[in-house]
């Protein structure tokens, strides 16, 4: 008996144990976790650093402040520097002329660099730009410099300018001269230019800036041109004026072109401009299609 009681107390005690093993809580017999491991650094953000500004928005906010470093700018590039000199100047004008007459003197292309202030100027102070065109010594720079002075000068002012572009007229190199204020004057008012030009004497420049008078006037208002016409006494600047309104007509109303040129008395240029008409009808058609 004892023997027997002796091994139920060792199967009873064994029994506890291993249940007191089973309820042991797991993490006492887990092995220890690893340390969280610090999260990767977030890359830092460069910001690129600012486009330089282009040719156009240098130009667009020159002053003077910064007009010398936008010139140093732009002619950094030879290539392109040709293309942005005009309105460089224009604009540089605009904000301190006298600054902008002696850098475009420094200008390998300095008289179109003075062209580009003359227009500028004129936009800003019309009376001073005038002013100082008539300091300048006569001649072809003159002229080139007074065509932009019409360019940029006011539109309903024009007639102003008419009397001293006059007494340019007659000479050799006037013909875009007095072509310019011709075709600017008569997008405003053609009548008053056709009898400006017809105040003139007799000269090349005359008769090209007729032509050019009457191929615009045809082209933008044919009845307004036909009935001055109608009022010219038979003249060779008729005949040029004639010509030029019958081909600026041709593509539209190709009869009523054929029947101006019968009213051409030099039989050269007659002959000239009929055999142009159909040319000019015919292109016409062509490009339309």
């Amino acid at each position: 008996m004892p023997a027997i009681r002796s091994h139920i107390t060792l199967t009873l005690f064994f029994s506890i144990v291993l249940v007191a093993c089973d309820r042991k809580d797991p993490a006492a017999v887990s092995p220890p976790e690893s340390p969280a491991l610090p999260p990767p650094p977030i890359a830092e953000q460069i910001t690129p650093p600012p486009a330089p500004p282009s040719a156009e928005e240098l130009v667009q906010n020159l002053t003077p402040e910064n007009a010398a470093q936008a010139h140093a700018t732009l002619h950094q590039n030879p290539e392109t520097w040709p293309d942005h000199l005009t309105p460089f100047y224009r604009a540089w004008a605009a904000t301190d002329p006298n600054a902008a007459l002696a850098g475009a003197a420094d200008e390998k292309e300095s008289h179109a660099a003075t062209a580009a202030v003359v227009e500028g100027w004129t936009s800003t102070d019309p009376a001073a730009a005038r002013a100082w065109i008539r300091n300048q010594t006569t001649g072809p720079h003159r002229l080139y410099y007074q065509r932009s002075l019409v360019k940029a000068w006011p539109s309903h002012r024009l007639a102003e300018l008419a009397e001293e572009i006059a007494r340019e007229a007659a000479h050799p190199d006037a013909t875009p001269l007095v072509t310019q204020l011709t075709t600017t004057w008569a997008a405003h008012n053609p009548t008053q230019t056709a009898q400006w030009l017809d105040s003139l004497p007799d000269s090349t420049a005359r008769t090209q800036a007729t032509q050019a008078l009457y191929l615009q006037w045809g082209a933008d208002d044919p009845t307004t041109a036909s009935e001055y016409l109608a009022t010219l006494t038979e003249t060779p600047t008729r005949d040029r004026a004639i010509s030029a309104f019958a081909r600026a007509i041709a593509a539209e109303d190709p009869n009523a072109a054929i029947a101006w040129t019968t009213q051409i008395t030099d039989p050269n240029l007659r002959s000239q401009t009929t055999t142009a008409l159909p040319k000019i009808k015919s292109y016409h058609e062509s490009d339309l299609k």
